[in-house]
């Protein structure tokens, strides 16, 4: 047997009510304790609809008026459908129904039900417990009693979710304050470095319930991150709490929202549509460091490993075209890592000095004329060469010179590294395919997963409904590495996707840490030439574990310039061992 639940998603989180689902009977005028209700098939039925691809991700069985024997046996019909679909089944309330059901369905547990631990040790540890809250003292105590996820009392009034007698809605406070305190106690168990004896990972996401609907679960991610925003004035609260907190609001649940409409598939396929990208956006907690990686994902680390201690021993000749904003930076972080930097962008020597580096790092934060033609002389005698190229295409989206200056670096030249953050990915894809015959262009889906992110000067504003496929296909593209930096940063060669998950909120905080990443690519890329897809994963990796250890320092945390000098510290500290001990990173085929 397992010792893990199955992987979840709470992105969209259907639970059923035939009273809500009966025809001619909307939400308005029925509740969960009327006289009419649909039948089993239709039930069936219509959460078959709502669990289609883009669908609904996760199903309680919640049907509160139907006989044990009748409730096991819809229980198992839905969990075939949900089987045949990957979505995983829960049942309310009953867990004599849920072990009747099947070996893989799990159980939603209110607070006047069988306790936590009873029912843990029922289940085991291989299915899915999740627990009501209506308080963040009920979810600090559920969190510390091993639950796999929480979900929330009522956030808006609704007939289909009664609070207990007197408990008024949580509204986004109160939602907020329920994930303000688990990340605070998740934030606590962290600093020990150990877990509450009955868990098994420190991350416990967050499913929000109750009045939510299409049109106001946008609103309801913004309130939040409003009222986390205005709980952070609290001494008590840091900004990496709140950002955790942030991260474990994992979805929502609804009934009417689906089952209401007269289309299941079609309403649960446009909630989806919008709740993917509002958690995709939200800063998420990083992997359970406890949780071993995949053999993919150990053997990319030993090549990275084995590059990070080539750069600590032959210390490599790094040339940056760079902007002036960035450059003192660029050039300590490479000094700091263990580089020699080498800031030179005039045309009359850069083919000359190209013939004495081991990588050629090009950023196009500050353009004129004569750097361009600087960066083209040097990228070509790089190719000529064989000297690896790192494009960071800084603000490539904000104007049509940064656009054309990079897509033709891109597309003139063997670009070893494109490292740039969402937003500059997504507008070089979506340039690229708009230079594409109708029948040659990129397929649909990937156009509209670039959709997202915004260029707002040299930032990224917002994040991508799907990064994988976008880094993915800009690898493709261009073939190059594409290495795109975020919350998350995702890195392909147009095969795989690698996940890294070190870094801190503070990165954002400061100037030029994109362009610190590049340089660091450029450090690994000159000892790993043949391995473009290490040197990006390394330079990312190298930053978030340099980026985490500054923010543990006394003084790191205290504001954004006693964190610079932290991380330049914890850059020069990071070798081969604290990355293999460090990294956090998933390999997606």
């Amino acid at each position: 047997m397992a010792s893990t639940p199955p992987a979840f998603d709470l992105a969209c989180y259907v639970v059923t009510d035939r009273h809500v689902l009966a025809r001619g009977v909307g939400p308005s005028d029925s509740t969960a304790g009327g006289s009419v209700a649909a039948s089993e098939d239709d039930l069936v039925a219509a959460v078959t609809a709502a669990v289609r691809p883009g669908g609904a991700t996760c199903v309680q069985l919640r049907e509160k008026s139907l006989g044990t024997l009748a409730l096991v046996r819809l229980a198992r019909r839905l969990g075939e459908v949900c089987r045949a679909a990957g979505v995983p089944l829960l049942i309310n309330d009953r867990v004599d129904v849920a072990l009747a059901a099947g070996q893989d369905v799990g159980v939603h547990l209110g607070q006047d039900d069988l306790p936590l631990s009873d029912a843990r040790r029922l289940l085991g540890r291989d299915r899915l417990i999740g627990i009501t809250v209506e308080s963040p003292e009920q979810a600090v105590a559920a969190y510390c009693g091993g639950a796999d996820y929480l979900g929330t009392s009522a956030v808006f009034a609704t007939p289909t979710k009664e609070h207990p007698h007197g408990l008024p809605p949580l509204g986004p406070a109160g939602l907020a304050a329920i994930l303000q305190a688990v990340a605070d106690e998740e934030r606590k168990w962290r600093t020990e470095g150990r877990l509450p004896p009955e868990r098994i990972s420190y991350d416990c996401p967050v499913v929000a319930i109750g009045g939510i609907s299409a049109t106001n679960v946008v609103r309801l991610f913004q309130d939040v991150d409003t009222a986390l925003d205005a709980s952070s004035s609290d001494s008590k609260t840091t900004s990496d709490t709140v950002a955790a907190a942030r991260g474990s609001l994992a979805g929502v649940a609804v009934v009417s929202a689906i089952l209401a409409d007269a289309d299941p598939e079609r309403a649960a396929s446009s909630l989806a549509s919008l709740v993917r990208p509002l958690v995709a956006a939200r800063r998420r907690p990083p992997l359970n460091p406890q949780t071993p990686l995949s053999e993919p994902a150990v053997k990319l680390l030993e090549r990275v490993c084995a590059a990070v201690s080539r750069v600590r021993t032959s210390r490599p000749l790094v040339q940056n075209i760079t902007n002036y904003v960035a450059m003192r930076v660029s050039a300590d972080a490479t000094l700091a890592f263990g580089g020699s930097p080498l800031m030179a962008h005039a045309t009359d020597e850069a083919a000359d000095i190209v013939g004495f580096v081991g990588a050629l790092v090009i950023n196009i934060g500050t353009l004129s004329q004569n750097w361009v033609a600087g960066m083209r002389i040097a990228a070509a005698e790089a190719n000529k060469r064989d000297v690896p190229i790192v494009l960071d295409p800084v603000g490539a989206g904000a104007t049509p010179f940064r656009m054309t200056t990079s897509h033709g670096l891109l597309t003139d030249f063997k670009v070893a590294i494109l490292k740039g953050n969402q937003a500059e990915v997504a507008a070089l894809l979506s340039h690229h395919h708009s230079l594409q015959p109708p029948d040659v262009g990129a397929d649909a889906a990937t156009v509209v997963a670039a959709d997202g992110a915004a260029q707002r000067g040299v930032d990224s504003a917002g994040d991508l409904a799907d990064p994988c496929a976008v880094a993915r296909a800009a690898a493709r593209a261009y073939s190059t590495v594409a290495c795109m930096t975020g919350p998350v940063d995702h890195i392909s060669d147009g095969q795989v996707v690698v996940r890294c998950y070190n870094g801190h909120a503070r990165l954002s905080g400061i100037t030029a840490t994109g362009c610190t990443a590049a340089a660091l690519a450029g450090c690994l890329a000159a000892v790993s030439p043949d391995d473009p897809l290490a040197a990006a994963v390394g330079a990312v990796l190298v930053l978030g574990v340099a980026a985490e250890r500054a923010v543990s320092h006394p003084s790191g945390n205290a504001g954004p310039a006693s964190f610079r000098v932290a991380l330049f510290d914890a850059l020069e500290a990071v070798g081969p061992d604290s990355v293999a001990k460090l990294a956090r990173l998933d390999v997606v085929s």
